[in-house]
């Protein structure tokens, strides 16, 4: 029978703890924090509770469609006059905390959408939460701390004259046009992802992370690690592997460039319309074969992650309009 197995004491995952509603940054703060010790209390006690993969992301996607709001369109009326949670400023710790915290759940998320079975319904949860935890990566990284302002987010944000850098949507608005939007809180998230990389107004030149094009260097994202590089004087000569933290610099100091970097990669890899680009449904995967694992070989960027290679590569609708007659009549 083999050895005798020690299981450890259950503790009770109390989903209560997330808040029925957001209204200041603090309740914020607080319902991804709890929603990332529920996620691990989940995780690693699945001898004991079941369908895990289906509470997971049944979680997230509450938290981030009803009690998390989407940050508002950066300028708008209501972020001028304080109204959103995400508006206010912020100490660098807090930053650095709430882009781990997202980077996390991230990779829960991840890896418990990936042990499911696709479904039209279930994709557009899976491309809005991580449209949210993007665009909440985002507004938090987008602004000058108060206390120790971090260089890349400074250049990020735009400074001294240079324009601000942000992440393409890549093919969000097509992919989502078509998405079953079960609830009425997944459709009022997509429109607030829509409207909050919107208002950033980033030149095309500036804007990163566009993996769905491929994954070769991008002159965006050089150009980015190229402006932090010469404020610290750190070497230039690798540049395109400091995406990838082969060359180390950046992400060693600013390690809430990782969990950005990671987050953006997650949300263009569910927006892939190769459905043999993902992995095999049905399999209980864990958060820690959901970490992204970087390299640069031959010239582009290989992902790891669930023991094989990640493309990000999108063209067309993984799913048919249902507004075209086609939809409903056979060929």
């Amino acid at each position: 029978a083999g050895a005798r197995l020690s299981l450890p004491r259950f503790v009770p995952i109390d989903l209560l703890q997330i808040p029925k509603r957001v209204v200041t940054f603090e309740d914020a703060l607080a319902a991804i924090r709890f929603a990332d010790k529920m996620c691990t209390l989940i995780s690693v006690q699945n001898h004991t509770v079941k369908n895990a993969s289906f509470l997971k992301c049944a979680l997230l996607e509450h938290v981030f469609t009803q009690v998390v709001p989407v940050p508002l369109p950066i300028g708008c009326e209501r972020w001028v006059k304080g109204e959103c949670v995400w508006s206010g400023p912020l100490r660098y710790a807090l930053q650095l905390d709430i882009s781990l915290l997202l980077q996390r759940l991230a990779e829960h998320f991840a890896a418990a959408a990936l042990s499911l079975r696709a479904t039209r319904e279930f994709d557009g949860v899976r491309i809005c939460v991580l449209g949210a935890m993007l665009a909440i990566s985002d507004v938090v990284l987008r602004k000058e701390a108060t206390d120790i302002p971090s260089e890349f987010c400074q250049q990020l944000c735009g400074f001294q004259g240079i324009p601000a850098y942000a992440p393409t949507l890549g093919a969000f608005a097509s992919q989502s046009e078509t998405i079953a939007a079960m609830s009425p809180e997944l459709s009022i998230a997509r429109t607030g992802i829509l409207d909050y990389f919107s208002s950033l107004r980033v030149p095309e030149d500036n804007q990163i992370f566009a993996f769905e094009n491929g994954m070769m260097p991008e002159t965006s994202t050089c150009s980015l690690m190229a402006n932090v590089c010469e404020r610290l004087a750190f070497p230039q000569n690798d540049i395109m592997c400091y995406l990838s933290g082969e060359q180390h610099l950046i992400i060693k100091n600013y390690p809430e460039f990782a969990y950005y970097r990671d987050v953006a990669f997650y949300f263009k890899f569910f927006l892939g319309t190769n459905k043999k680009a993902f992995p095999q449904p049905g399999i209980e995967y864990t958060q820690k074969a959901a970490e992204l694992k970087w390299r640069f070989e031959d010239g582009q960027y290989v992902v790891m992650a669930f023991r094989r290679p990640l493309p990000c590569a999108a063209s067309g609708h993984r799913w048919p309009s249902a507004a075209t007659p086609s939809f409903y009549v056979s060929s």
